[in-house]
């Protein structure tokens, strides 16, 4: 664990050397969130719910992703290049270190951008969301949202040990985030189903909002279940990936 609380010394100081650079990142992104999250206010304030979804619902949905986007992305900030790291065959950079080379990968660098996320979702919440006696129920959803967002992306940009070019991964990631976005109350049963297992978008747009109407302990330990399952699905993914990457100093060879 030593070399993890290094590794993270060395990123927040890199990523702080220039605190005015640092300070406009984190900013811009928590006002894009919130100035895009401005639309939804201004349509709720036009129409009282959108098939049972009212502003608070939609609050949560995206004040919750984007903290728990941001907790891990802004500290696992290799996870977004991770397919061009394998494709110019930066990865040696982790095979030679005597630790994990995912672990070794994903923490190459950190975002700042991330932590803006953090705070846009805090705003979110402070002048839209629920009751703040849900918070410590908000935040833990927002952790389980988070791992279901690192498995996606991981899963996606492991798809480079496949040959996948290292732009095609962020896009598709893209189109997942777009998709977990989304209210989804509104869906055929069917379309729930496909949303809580080939797209496992459900578990974020889905069954989180409806834990936090009518909590269990039953779904909230699905919630996590499912959000463990996928992270451990998707670190599969890269090994079984990794066993076909052949070192080289600008490119990769697959088996």
């Amino acid at each position: 664990m030593g070399w993890i609380v290094a590794t993270l010394r060395l990123n927040w100081a890199n990523l702080t050397a220039n605190k005015g650079v640092f300070a406009t990142m984190a900013l811009l992104m928590a006002l894009q969130n919130l100035l895009y999250f401005l639309l939804w206010v201004a349509f709720f304030a036009r129409i009282s719910s959108l098939k049972g979804w009212g502003l608070q619902e939609v609050t949560f949905l995206y004040a919750a992703g984007a903290i728990g986007f941001g907790i891990f992305f802004s500290v696992l900030g290799g996870c977004d290049q991770l397919s061009r790291t394998i494709q110019t065959g930066q990865l040696d950079l982790c095979l030679t270190r005597p630790r994990s080379v995912l672990l070794s990968a994903l923490l190459l660098r950190m975002r700042a951008d991330s932590l803006g996320d953090i705070v846009g979702g805090f705003v979110m919440l402070a002048l839209f969301g629920p009751s703040l006696t849900q918070l410590p129920l908000i935040l833990a959803l927002s952790v389980s949202m988070g791992m279901i967002y690192v498995a996606a992306r991981l899963t996606i940009h492991s798809l480079a040990f496949w040959g996948l070019d290292d732009e095609s991964p962020e896009k598709g990631f893209i189109a997942f985030l777009i998709a977990a976005t989304n209210p989804q109350n509104g869906f055929s049963p069917w379309a729930k189903v496909v949303l809580l297992s080939v797209i496992p978008a459900g578990y974020i747009a889905l069954l989180p909002v409806e834990i936090l109407h009518h909590f269990s302990w039953s779904f909230l330990a699905w919630q996590f279940s499912a959000s463990t399952t996928l992270l451990a699905l998707a670190v599969l993914v890269f090994h079984l990936g990794l066993r076909r990457y052949e070192s080289g100093n600008t490119s990769i060879g697959l088996r």
